[in-house]
């Protein structure tokens, strides 16, 4: 059982928690071009751009006749709706992207702008984390907690990423301490909806947040939650319609249009996923989730989250607390285990459980802490210990983390060997294209030749564009997208292009997507250049002419 932990003045608990902010936003920013833009991102940062143009629009347009032209159907659906078929999400966490791309482009740069916005929503994050175990267990708990959840490396990697990933689990978590509050004052319950409303403007992954919110009211026949539940319902449409213009005309058909599409993924965005060796096609084994969880958490936060949810069954005092911050992970595991459940792109789509499952290592870590505290005498002696236990806890994570780093979409733990077992066992290694350096750029732009033409594959030719366009790729290479067919026979080989016939590969080693033709490829041929992790290949260029099937 943890010590029970000392009060401290309000002011410090506050000053903490803004340092562990400040702290996690100064190392997120600083290694953020480290990491190679993800594919997503390239269709979120223009319609950031888009975003940011309509605003200035509308703020110069105020008090003129042109407001009403900016604010009309076609300019509010041209801007708010751009290429939806690729960008489907609502747009909040780009607003916030278009914010930090204004204000800091000139300071930070383009790309480090956009993705500001979510190195900003980690910090709030950390230090709501912070706060909100730093309360239940003490401050030394409420540090662990925090930087389990930024030292996990996946965690750690998105937190760099102006993608749906960082706000969805900012705005997760803060619903539920919301939640938590809002039972006993009625401004968190409205706070509540807002978040919730925010949540829905993100993704529509946020429809689930309720349910563990439900079932824990229901545990416990919780009938001071009755008004967080009525506010939602009532508030938290309004909001998210408020905040996406793309819905303000003819709502009900649009949201009626974005909820089928959403529950019809495997119809509109069949990705495959490399699973133990098998290539499964858009829904992998219902053990993906939570195997795919174990598997990417460094060990001793997993040992410490074990703990804490072991105490779960032995404690009295704040057990209500501790199993609503617990009960997030089993829920939405359940969820994405049911069929027809979007689970590809390793642990991206439920990765709204990490916070959680840092709350319980914070706390299993309190409850170590509270053993070997009682062993020792001296006040001072237990600090000590707690500081030592501590550095222990964090060490072998940060160590993990600075590992893995800058591919850490890649990460997997010794449960089952590190990124070399996962590739030995058969599991998706790479699938963002994150995997496309400033080094293999650098080599692209040394080495193809003016006027070469480059497929790709996975198929992402308006990557390699986008990248064009910012000045990181040359503008006198042209990426393609030909049909390609192969034929293998005793008298040789025969590889055919139409429309054009590219000069150079790019290939991204999403083993899911690849069929025989990739893996012969692959399989076969020496490339140019190979991008590498732990002596496992992420991606690679190749030239078609030196091709062997």
């Amino acid at each position: 059982m943890p010590l029970t932990p000392r009060p401290r003045p309000r002011y410090r608990l506050w000053a903490a928690a803004a340092a562990v902010c400040a702290a996690a936003v100064i190392l997120l920013a600083s290694t953020t071009d480290d990491i190679g833009w993800t594919c997503d991102e390239v269709y979120y940062f223009s319609s950031a751009e888009n975003i940011t143009e309509w605003f200035q629009g509308l703020t110069g347009s105020i008090k003129t006749p042109g407001l009403s032209f900016v604010l009309s159907r076609e300019i509010v659906d041209e801007y708010w709706l751009w290429d939806i078929e690729h960008n489907p999400h609502p747009p909040l966490y780009k607003i916030f992207s278009a914010f930090t791309l204004a204000l800091f482009r000139e300071h930070l740069g383009s790309f480090a702008a956009f993705r500001f916005s979510s190195q900003i929503q980690c910090g709030i994050l950390l230090a709501a984390l912070f706060v909100s175990l730093a309360g239940s267990h003490g401050f030394a708990a409420g540090l662990c907690g925090a930087a389990c959840l930024l030292l996990m490396p996946r965690v750690f990697g998105h937190a760099h990423f102006g993608t749906t990933e960082l706000p969805l689990m900012t705005l997760w978590f803060l619903c539920v301490c919301a939640f938590w509050r809002g039972r006993e004052q009625a401004s968190f319950s409205v706070l509540l909806a807002v978040l919730w409303g925010m949540a829905l403007a993100t993704k529509f992954t946020a429809v689930l947040i309720p349910a563990p919110l439900v079932l824990w009211a229901l545990v416990y026949r919780d009938r001071a939650s009755l008004r967080n539940f009525i506010l939602m319902l009532l508030v938290a449409p309004i909001v998210a319609i408020a905040l996406n213009p793309g819905w303000w005309y003819d709502p009900i058909a649009k949201i009626s249009q974005y909820v089928a599409t959403s529950l019809s993924r495997d119809e509109h965005i069949p990705i495959p996923t490399m699973y133990f060796g098998q290539a499964l096609p858009f829904r992998p084994h219902w053990s993906y989730a939570p195997v795919m969880t174990a598997l990417t958490i460094p060990v001793s936060t997993l040992v410490l989250f074990l703990f804490g949810t072991g105490n779960l069954v032995l404690k009295k005092d704040q057990r209500s607390y501790d199993l609503l911050m617990f009960m997030t992970v089993p829920v939405l595991l359940l969820i994405v285990m049911l069929p027809g459940a979007p689970v590809h792109d390793g642990v991206r789509q439920f990765i709204y459980i990490m916070p959680f499952i840092a709350y319980l290592a914070g706390a299993g870590f309190a409850v170590l802490a509270g053993l070997l505290a009682r062993a020792v005498s001296s006040a001072r002696l237990r600090g000590c210990v707690t500081a030592g236990l501590l550095l222990a806890a964090l060490a072998y994570p940060a160590l993990e983390t600075a590992r893995s780093h800058p591919f850490e979409l890649s990460y997997y733990n010794r449960l089952i060997g590190g990124l070399p077992g996962a590739y030995r066992k058969g599991m998706e290694v790479t699938y963002w294209y994150d995997s496309i350096t400033d080094d293999m750029l650098s080599f692209i732009n040394r080495t193809v030749h003016p006027g070469a033409l480059v497929s790709s594959f996975p198929v992402a030719a308006h990557y390699f564009e986008f990248l064009q366009q910012r000045a990181k790729i040359r503008s006198d290479i042209t990426f393609i997208m030909p049909d390609i067919q192969a034929s293998v026979s005793r008298s040789g080989q025969k590889i055919t292009f139409s429309p054009q016939t590219p000069d150079y590969l790019v290939l991204v080693f999403r083993f899911g997507m690849f069929n025989d033709f990739y893996w012969r490829l692959f399989r076969n041929n020496t490339p140019l250049f190979v991008v590498k992790h732990q002596g496992v290949p992420l991606a690679a260029l190749y030239c078609w002419q030196d091709i062997q099937l």
